[in-house]
């Protein structure tokens, strides 16, 4: 049977539209797997609602997300909202039914949580999008659903770090900026609005605000920010300094640092970083300066070159005349340790050596300080007064090393010459006490010849040998005694130093036997209490010796024409020292003068008794021996006291 040729093209047309139709469905169900995967690869989820006939499709990745198997049907509108957390239900089902039932919108968001059966919080975002009939009614539901937990504590963290930062910063009084290089906005913390002086507002000043408070002659500085230089580009650190002026007229210094930050092709993008107030701390560092500056031409002005040396980095630094004084050409890093250790001359090196042990080893030293020499590189010798003291840390650790040193080379000259002249002076003043000292002895000498010679003329008889013996003993030991007074009286003359040790008696019975003599021929009395057997005291015998007799002297012109006449000298243990005390009746020193009378020069002596040098010679031997000498009014005169460390 033949069929006609109407029937047979419709069902042709049947057939093509049949397989058109398939196509298309193959083509749509290929493009739904690909938009799964690529769903899936972006952790998306997707599920669909035909609300026609009421099934709900949803891929394994949404019932994964709920904690759920599997099953045939997804869960029912209520079983689903029983996964909601309670405290999001109520919130999610309106948000739900107000975007289905809004027929203007067809997409919308939302974020709840859910409570997998085994108890786990996890955060969901859902997009969905609505397809709406002719009359508007919802005919489907699709969307994509993410797992958002993941992000949401690292929000959650990003936000907690972020407000940690922020009162952090505004406890350590610094403000934040974050600023877009591109668009000029910018962020402020509080603390900004703070330091600037403003009221704060919902955005950052403009470009114009920030400006009309810059110092005008920091402006330039300041738009620096918004140009950044090639090597901070490098380094990806930005720092200004600049000045602003207040409403209120003050003027406070600023300081931004930040950090560069750029977009995948290397530009600049974004600068964020604090605003420190630094105005304290300037003010600080310019009065320091100002302070350092006035100890510098201090020192300069008393020859005083200064040095420093950090313990722990190494670091040393010299003064300007610390280079003078050794005759070097200033460097940028001053000497090392061996290399200064060099210059000191090589007699005098165990000083400096035994002091710095004595520095670093014992911490409850202060100051300690030495005269010794250096060689310049020129090789002219130089004598040097130095003092030193360790700083530590809190730990009780030597930390740093200051002091300073002075050139005394002609000073040390002037010295010897007037201790020389003062002892010129002293003996001058001590010739009637010579007189007799060397007097006796001449006599005696003298009368034991003229017995010799009458033994002579009478012919040297032999009975008279014994005789002769005695009186030649007795030359010799005159002579001695002579000989000895002539060589004491040389050697302080010269102001040689004798070193070593020595003991309060010994120091005594010496300068008595130079001024004794002389003292006493005045009427003067003279009481000592001086044990032999007190403890030896550090200090040279002989310079001692002239510091008594300098005070014996003192004090026998000050008693004199006043009734009653003495001078006392006593010693005694004291603490870990000896003290000497030299008292006179000499009615005492007046108050007004009491601290000049160790002055260089200052002397209530006529021009012929006195140069004003005693007194302070003194002192500088006090010194020089460790001790130290101090002056007190008693009720009938004056005393001196002297403190020596025992030997």
């Amino acid at each position: 049977m033949i069929r006609p040729a109407a029937a047979t093209a419709e069902t042709r047309a049947e057939t093509v539209d049949a397989r058109a139709r398939d196509q298309a469905e193959a083509r749509l169900r290929q493009d739904m797997a690909i938009f799964s995967e690529a769903a899936v690869a972006a952790d998306f989820c997707v599920f669909r609602q035909l609300f026609a006939d009421g099934p709900q499709q949803w891929s394994d990745q949404v019932w994964a997300i709920h904690g759920l198997p599997r099953r045939d049907e997804p869960p029912s509108f209520a079983e689903l909202r029983g996964l909601i957390h309670p405290e999001d239900a109520a919130q999610w089902e309106r948000d739900y039914l107000a975007l289905r039932g809004d027929k203007t919108r067809v997409q919308g968001e939302l974020g709840w949580r859910i409570i997998r059966p085994d108890g786990e919080v996890r955060h969901l975002s859902a997009t969905l999008k609505y397809t709406r009939d002719a009359e508007g009614r919802t005919t489907a539901l699709r969307g994509l659903l993410r797992d958002v937990t993941e992000q949401r504590m690292a929000d959650a963290e990003r936000a907690a770090s972020e407000a940690w930062l922020l009162e952090a910063a505004e406890s350590a009084e610094v403000g934040l900026f974050d600023r877009d290089l591109i668009t000029g906005k910018a962020f402020w913390s509080p603390r900004n609005w703070d330091i600037f002086g403003v009221p704060p507002e919902p955005e950052a000043p403009s470009y114009d605000d920030i400006l009309a408070i810059v110092h005008p002659d920091d402006r330039r500085e300041w738009e620096k920010i918004f140009t950044i230089s090639p090597e901070e580009v490098a380094t990806g650190r930005v720092e200004r300094n600049y000045r602003i002026i207040r409403r209120d007229g003050t003027v406070r210094h600023l300081v931004s640092r930040g950090v560069v930050l750029r977009d995948a092709s290397g530009l600049p993008v974004r600068n964020r970083g604090i605003i420190v107030d630094v105005t304290e701390r300037r003010l600080a560092d310019e009065a320091l300066h100002a302070e350092m500056e006035r100890f510098r031409h201090a020192a300069e002005v008393a020859e005083l070159g200064v040095f420093e040396r950090d313990l722990i980095s190494g670091v040393r630094t010299w003064s300007d005349r610390m280079w003078r004084i050794y005759g070097l050409q200033p460097r940028a890093q001053a000497p090392e340790e061996e290399e200064a250790l060099s210059f000191i001359h090589a007699d005098d090196r165990p000083i400096i050596e035994e002091i710095r042990g004595r520095l670093l080893a014992d911490a409850s030293l202060g100051r300690e300080w030495a005269e010794y020499r250096i060689v310049r590189p020129d090789g002219s010798i130089r004598h040097i007064a130095g003092s030193a003291v360790v700083l530590r840390d809190g730990d009780g650790r030597p930390a740093r090393l200051h002091g300073v040193e002075r050139d005394i080379t002609e000073e040390r000259e002037l010295r010897a010459q007037a201790m020389i002249t003062a002892n010129m002076v002293t003996l001058g003043q001590m010739a009637t006490g010579i007189a007799h000292e060397l007097g006796q002895p001449l006599q005696a000498v003298a009368t034991a010849a003229g017995i010799l010679e009458g033994w002579f003329e009478s012919g040297c008889p032999v009975d008279g040998m014994e005789m002769v013996r005695r009186q030649v003993a007795r030359i010799a030991s005159q002579a001695d005694r002579a000989g000895q007074t002539m060589r004491h009286l040389l050697h302080f003359g010269r102001g040689g130093r004798s070193t070593g040790t020595t003991t309060a008696a010994a120091v005594t019975a010496g300068a008595l036997d130079l001024v004794g003599a002389s003292i006493r021929s005045t009427g003067m009395a003279v009481v000592v209490s001086v044990p032999e057997t007190l403890p030896a005291i550090r200090g040279a015998q002989l310079e001692i010796e002239k510091v008594l007799v300098n005070l014996l002297i003192n004090a026998r012109d000050a008693t004199e024409g006043r009734a009653r006449r003495e001078v006392s000298i006593r010693a005694r243990c004291e603490g870990d020292g000896l003290l000497m005390d030299v008292e006179d009746t000499g009615g005492g020193v007046p108050e007004g003068i009491m601290t000049r009378v160790f002055e260089p020069m200052f002397t209530t002596k006529p021009a012929d008794k006195g140069t004003g040098l005693g007194l302070s010679i003194c002192r500088t031997t006090m010194r020089a021996c460790g001790g130290e000498i101090s002056l007190a009014n008693t009720d009938d005169g004056a005393r001196f006291s002297l403190r020596f460390q025992l030997a």
